[in-house]
């Protein structure tokens, strides 16, 4: 192989690395959280994801007649604890900006 080929196969490589970096970084954090773990949550919960310009929030509404458990998955570091949602009240978690929300598991507790 022919060092420019060499090259071009490197740069595209290292493109293709940075690109879904880049791709999953803050762009697309920018969206309101729409993924199939909130198809999992259970009908009678909601979920809101907000960006903001240094952190992240996730708002979890219960609105069932029992209570509910979710931990927030989030990329490059360690999942939250597992909370419960008592019925009719709303529970938030905060992070980092720059690290990437991943979902949300149901049922930990």
């Amino acid at each position: 192989m022919t060092p420019f080929r060499r090259f071009v196969a490197s740069a595209v490589a290292l493109f293709g690395i940075l690109g879904g970096t880049l791709l999953a970084g803050p762009a697309a954090q920018a969206e309101p959280f729409a993924s199939t773990a909130v198809a999992a949550a259970p009908s009678c919960a909601t979920v809101r994801h907000t960006v903001g310009t240094v952190t992240q929030t996730v708002y979890v509404t219960n609105h069932c007649p029992h209570s509910v458990s979710f931990r927030v998955r989030i990329a490059l570091h360690q999942d939250s604890p597992c909370y419960i949602v008592q019925p009719g009240h709303t529970r938030s978690v905060k992070w980092s900006r720059f690290q990437a929300f991943q979902g949300i598991s149901w049922n930990c507790a």
